[in-house]
């Protein structure tokens, strides 16, 4: 059996999402796709939801990809046009700890992708947002997986590690 063609790998800020993506779409040869390159501009700045939407659009028009993340005012109207939708729930600890990691090497190897722009301090923003809305985000993406029909498979992932990258990389070619 073919592996899927469309693949949208979702999960909350800081949980490997990016991490997943790079590997699946260097071993399957599937166009990476980033949901925050249409979100925001060259200053980091974000875009209107239509233009955003807009983007998607169009980048969802090629025959195959893998997209990093997916914005829940988009997940209805997007997520249905996948194959797979890979689903990553961390735990909250190593979520935090994937955060400080991230924002720490924004700031000692910055690159020109990376958001820090001129900042250099560690702002707590993504801190909140795991904090007050973990919970909201799971049962947000619950429903919307309940919603999907049998034709995209979902798959469920706890952890981000290598072994369980590569077991997900087994699936996704067994398919």
């Amino acid at each position: 059996m073919a592996a899927p063609q469309k693949i949208i790998v979702a999960g909350i800020s800081g949980s490997g999402k990016t991490t997943v993506t790079k590997m699946i779409s260097e071993e399957l040869n599937l166009p990476l796709v980033t949901i925050d390159s249409f979100a925001f501009d060259s200053n980091w700045k974000r875009r209107p939801r239509e233009e955003i939407r807009k983007s998607v659009m169009e980048g969802l028009s090629m025959d195959k990809w893998i997209i990093d993340g997916m914005y829940r005012f988009l997940t209805e109207e997007f997520v249905p046009s996948a194959d797979v939708l890979v689903f990553i729930r961390i735990n909250y600890i190593t979520n935090l700890i994937n955060i400080i990691k991230r924002k720490l090497g924004h700031i000692l190897r910055p690159t020109e992708d990376t958001y820090i722009g001129k900042k250099n301090k560690i702002k707590l923003h993504n801190f909140k947002l795991i904090t007050r809305k973990r919970s909201e985000f799971f049962k947000h993406w619950e429903n919307c997986m309940k919603m999907l029909d049998d034709s995209i498979r979902v798959i469920c992932i706890k952890n981000t590690r290598r072994k369980t990258v590569e077991k997900l990389l087994r699936q996704l070619k067994n398919q």
